[in-house]
């Protein structure tokens, strides 16, 4: 998730602000060029470099990734109120973006508004965990059954280095835009818990191995299903190590 604007911010809600350092030294460039024709360092600066001068910040973005990133890595799993004016301090960022990224967080459904108190992280329990799994699965489920009729060709297994990767790979074959969209969001709510689940597990498997040897749909759908029952059997250990993970092992996602 390194693209703010493509990854962090879905649906292409990114707002470019311009600060007023920029437009000055943008400015001063152009009044260079025109002042000398013939000066090199001016013209180029205005004709190529002025791309460069003009640093285009965006908060809201900023606040947006930043946020949802934290929420991934499993900093917010105990239902913990999202105080603007101390995210606003903690991000170096003025509440105004803080309260539109909360806000848009909270329409994705990645957190929850409570209406006159705030805004609030999901407190995630084993049965929440329990219905993720199982709505991952239904997922995964319907879009390789849509996809039948296709080739596995189609999908880029050799190139999948999570299961995340897998399952997005995965809906966006069905070509389904709103599946993707529900598929995004439950990939953010699942991050947390995905980093808890290697410390559960009795036994070490490579689920992802398993699911690249899938050769046609049925042993996908095989694969899927034997990720989802280990995890579905696991669910009531998963969220109790998620809660007692050390912060420097769950904030893998640098602000």
């Amino acid at each position: 998730m390194s693209d703010a604007k493509e990854s962090c911010v879905y649906s292409g809600a990114s707002r470019p602000v311009v600060s007023s350092v920029s437009l000055r030294d943008f400015a001063t460039c152009g009044l260079a060029a025109n002042l000398s024709q013939r000066d090199n360092h001016g013209s180029r600066c205005c004709g190529v470099r002025w791309v460069e001068m003009l640093r285009v910040r965006d908060p809201f973005s900023e606040a947006v990734c930043a946020i949802r990133r934290r929420v991934r890595a499993g900093r917010y799993v105990l239902g913990e109120r999202l105080a603007i004016t101390e995210l606003a301090l903690d991000l170096e960022l003025s509440a105004t973006p803080i309260r539109e990224a909360l806000a848009r967080l909270a329409g994705e459904g990645l957190i929850e508004e409570r209406r006159g108190q705030g805004y609030f992280a999901w407190r995630l329990d084993s049965v929440d965990l329990l219905e993720l799994y199982a709505l991952q699965e239904l997922y995964l489920r319907f879009s390789l059954e849509r996809s039948r009729a296709g080739s596995l060709s189609a999908l880029k297994m050799e190139a999948w280095e999570s299961a995340e990767e897998a399952f997005e790979d995965i809906v966006g074959w069905s070509a389904n835009a709103a599946l993707g969209r529900a598929n995004r969001l439950l990939a953010d709510r699942l991050a947390a818990p995905r980093l808890a689940e290697p410390f559960a597990f009795e036994t070490q498997v490579d689920d992802l191995d398993a699911l690249r040897a899938g050769r046609d749909v049925d042993d996908l759908l095989a694969a899927v299903e034997a990720y989802h029952a280990r995890r579905i059997t696991a669910a009531g250990m998963i969220i109790p190590v998620l809660r007692s993970l050390p912060q420097p092992v769950a904030d893998i996602f640098p602000r």
